[in-house]
C-alpha cells in the first residue's frame, strides 16, 4: 500500500489507520502457490511480468464504467462469497502484497483503490478459490475454481 493512501485515510478519519497486514515471507509462499493453482500454472514464466501473466490466464471478464463498487463487482462474479474471509491485495508481485478482511476492504474500497494512481491490482480470495484482476480502465478479469475442476 502506498503511503499517500494511508496519510489520506488518517487525515479523513481522525487519525484512524487502515486495517491491513503486509504479507510476510512465510505467508508469501502460500499465496503464490494458490495463485498458480487458480491460474493452472506450475510457475510464472517471467517474474517481472506478473500482471501480464495473470491477465493472459484469467478466463472470464466484465467491463465496468468505474470500479467504485467492489461489493457489486464481487456479487456479479459470485453472489455467494462470504465477506468473512481474508483477501490478499497484490499491488506489485512479489514485493507488495497486503492482507485484509474482505468485508473491511469492501467498506473502505475507495481508500485502497485509486484509479488515478493504480493501473491494476490483483485480489486473491483463497477461501473462495477466486482471483480477480482489476484495471484502471474498467476491465475486470477473474477465474473461480469450481468443484468439477
Amino acid at each position: 500500500m502506498e503511503n499517500f493512501k494511508l496519510e489520506i485515510f488518517e487525515s479523513e478519519n481522525n487519525g484512524s489507520r487502515l486495517e491491513f497486514e503486509k504479507v510476510e515471507a512465510s505467508e508469501f509462499k502460500i499465496v503464490s502457490e494458490k495463485i498458480l493453482v487458480l491460474l493452472k500454472r506450475k510457475a510464472f514464466e517471467e517474474f517481472g511480468k506478473f500482471f501480464i501473466e495473470v491477465d493472459n490466464n484469467l478466463d472470464q471478464s466484465l467491463n465496468f464504467e468505474n470500479l467504485d463498487d467492489l461489493n457489486g463487482i464481487i456479487n456479479l462474479i459470485d453472489n455467494t462469497i462470504s465477506g468473512e474471509q481474508d483477501c490478499y491485495i497484490i499491488w506489485n508481485y512479489p514485493s507488495q502484497i497486503d492482507k485484509v478482511q474482505l468485508n473491511y476492504l469492501i467498506d473502505n474500497w475507495l481508500s485502497f483503490w485509486y484509479p488515478e494512481s493504480d493501473e491494476a491490482i490483483v485480489l486473491l480470495l483463497p477461501d473462495s478459490d477466486l482471483i480477480i484482476l482489476l484495471t484502471d480502465y474498467g476491465l475486470v478479469k477473474f477465474t473461480k475454481l469450481t468443484l468439477s475442476e
